[in-house]
């Protein structure tokens, strides 16, 4: 588009980087601030956190100030003590359990869950966010679901590999299709097959022992 005398040209704001002072701002010690480690009070979500932080100290009279990284710091560390209290998914163990499930990027998880918001899943990961609980239930059943469906297939893939006709086999395969229940204990492979018994036994207990489409009891 052609500009005119009318057209209003919008430019975003660079930003710049904080800059730490070499005087005290409170009470202008030229000792400047010191870097070091503290644990206050921070605020969020009207409630209180005790939080440890880097920051930058001024050491006659104790006054304090952040640089960006700093502030960044201390409110992804809020933001963990906020779903830890609150019982929710940290955006590490979001990240974890993305990459786990091999979804390489975060794009890749919100092609596969699209009631994941995009958006939402950036900010988590990034520890900026902390989601409510309505959001926090979604994206575990997400990865529940998800869980669920790849050991079916590991499973199902497996079971290809030897004899169908295995009363054992086809226990399995009815628990596959949702058309009964077994207990994890009843899964259990002859010698020919031991190592892929414990690979998927393992697979299995990490995973969390019932998986809301094969309904496996898991009994140990």
């Amino acid at each position: 588009m052609k500009a005119t005398p009318d057209t209003k040209i919008l430019k975003k704001r660079p930003q710049v980087p904080r800059l730490i002072p070499s005087a005290c701002l409170d009470c202008g010690s030229e000792a400047g601030y010191r870097e070091q480690e503290v644990t206050r009070e921070v605020e969020f979500r009207g409630e209180d956190f005790s939080v440890s932080y880097a920051c930058f100290v001024c050491p006659d009279c104790g006054s304090a100030t952040l640089s960006d990284e700093q502030m960044a710091a201390r409110m992804r560390r809020t933001v963990e003590a906020y779903q830890e209290r609150h019982g929710l998914l940290k955006g590490s163990e979001v990240a974890t359990r993305r990459k786990a499930l091999g979804y390489a990027t975060q794009s890749a998880l919100v092609e596969a869950c699209p009631v994941i918001s995009g958006a939402t899943l950036k900010r988590l990961e990034a520890g900026t966010h902390a989601q409510d609980r309505s959001t926090d239930v979604l994206i575990r059943k997400c990865f529940e679901d998800l869980e669920a469906k790849r050991l079916n297939e590991d499973i199902a893939a497996l079971l290809k590999e030897y004899n169908p006709s295995h009363a054992i086999f086809a226990e399995v395969s009815q628990c596959i299709a949702g058309e009964s229940k077994m207990s994890f204990d009843r899964f259990e492979f002859q010698s020919v097959i031991e190592i892929e018994e414990n690979t998927i036994r393992t697979r299995f207990k990490t995973m969390g022992g019932v998986t809301p489409q094969t309904e496996f009891a898991y009994a140990s």
